[in-house]
């Protein structure tokens, strides 16, 4: 009856033996045996090919959860090479990337695949590289558009300095330290933006070769902008929304109608009253929200469309604002924007010149304050899907009255803070969202 008891205690003792020596036979010895070999690659000197500096990163390339060190050399000779140490066998093997433009790897979500990859990315011309580790052609050239085919997840931009002649005996737990497993770089944020794209990617576009908004015009004046101790151009560019429905296509020849101007008439006509006409534009979940700017003489104003991208239909105002009580919103905006009335009536001497017709059209332009807040027009979600709202009034200046406008974050409950066309004259064209 021992005998029996003896045998089957040794039996799972046995299996367990069996499974630990498989264990060391495949994956090496100890829990670190990645960290080992790849810790060894800077000991020998030939893996630095003469450079005195190199950049490090230890990065998952094959997703196949034991990383890749890769060593940035030096650019010579018109050359960016990233040399790739992989694990195999307990050794490490050796790639190399080799560019006459300067490339970033990339953890990017490919929409056509449906699936998170790292991937080089060339800097300037944003060519996407497939990365095949081991293999005899390490990288191929794909045919990921980089505005529409992905979704950026992570750049490995930060590399960890490392001098060969110093012999650092600390790089490598730096190196270890910087090391972040795929799946945590999918983040909640990062899924939700997948989504998002997803979406994007199933609307029916007027132009498949183009992003979802896209200028479709774009000038620089020669003339200088009207603010002060600056010298910036004025410029001006308008957006078309590239979805194909009947909706949306009427919306771009109102755009069109209301901003396309002529060359001709560009210097001597709207350069001389607009200084800037711009645009940005913000995805969250199924809204997109296009935000077209005028200004000019001391005036700054709104036009802004918003789009459901499911339907392909325009979304109300009240629909953003539904659950939203403006009451005491309202109340802050009206105390801001009188003070900034009677402010501008009293700098220009306005009672002293109008008598009591300035009484009369202060009383206007606040009675059209009123009716403003009672109707809202300016709402959309910004870059963060916060709820903005924009208010238009009016204030003393210009040639007889000028439009000047205020946004507070409803999200956010943020101060009242003044939109200023001059702000926009600065940032230039070309730089939506920047």
């Amino acid at each position: 009856m021992k005998n029996k008891k003896l045998l089957l205690w040794l039996i799972p003792v046995a299996v367990l033996v069996a499974a630990v020596v498989v264990y060391l036979l495949v994956f090496g010895v100890g829990p670190k045996n990645w960290q080992n070999i790849l810790a060894g690659v800077l000991e020998k000197a030939e893996n630095f090919e003469g450079a005195n500096k190199v950049g490090l990163n230890l990065i998952d390339l094959d997703n196949n959860k034991v990383p890749e060190l890769l060593m940035t050399m030096p650019e010579k000779d018109g050359n960016y090479i990233t040399k790739i140490f992989s694990v195999k066998d307990k050794e490490y093997i050796v790639n190399m990337v080799a560019s006459y433009e300067d490339y970033l790897f990339e953890y990017l979500y490919n929409i056509k695949e449906d699936a998170y990859k790292w991937y080089a990315v060339t800097k300037e011309s944003k060519k996407v590289y497939e990365v095949n580790v081991g293999a005899k052609e390490t990288v191929k050239e794909t045919d990921l558009n980089y505005e529409n085919d992905i979704v950026v997840v992570k750049k490995a931009e930060e590399k960890i300095e490392y001098q060969v002649d110093n012999k650092n005996n600390d790089v490598w737990s730096s190196v270890e330290k910087s090391y972040t497993k795929n799946d945590s770089l999918i983040t909640d944020e990062v899924k939700e933006k997948v989504e998002n794209t997803k979406m994007l990617s199933s609307v029916d576009k007027i132009d498949d070769s183009k992003p979802l908004v896209y200028t479709v015009k774009s000038v620089k004046s020669d003339v200088y902008a009207n603010v002060t101790g600056q010298t910036l151009h004025n410029y001006y560019e308008y957006p078309a929304i590239n979805i194909n429905n009947e909706d949306i296509i009427a919306i771009n020849k109102d755009i069109a109608k209301n901003n396309q101007y002529d060359d001709m008439d560009i210097e001597t006509g709207f350069f001389g009253e607009i200084e800037v006409i711009t645009y940005d534009y913000y995805v969250n979940d199924n809204i997109l929200s296009v935000v077209l700017l005028h200004g000019g003489n001391e005036s700054t104003w709104n036009t802004i469309y918003n789009i459901d991208l499911k339907t392909g239909k325009e979304i109300g105002v009240q629909d953003l604002l539904k659950d939203v009580d403006l009451t005491d919103v309202n109340a802050k905006i009206k105390e801001y924007a009188v003070n900034m009335m009677e402010k501008s009536g009293k700098d220009l001497n306005l009672k002293e010149y109008w008598g009591d017709q300035y009484d009369t059209e202060l009383a206007n332009i606040k009675k059209k304050l009123d009716e403003t807040l009672a109707s809202p027009e300016l709402v959309f979600r910004n870059a963060d899907n916060d709820l903005i709202l924009r208010v238009e009034f009016e204030v003393f200046g210009g040639q007889y009255t000028c439009t000047k406008m205020v946004e507070v974050n409803l999200t956010k409950n943020s101060d009242i803070t003044e939109v200023k066309y001059e702000d926009y004259v600065q940032r230039g064209p070309n730089t939506q969202n920047k």
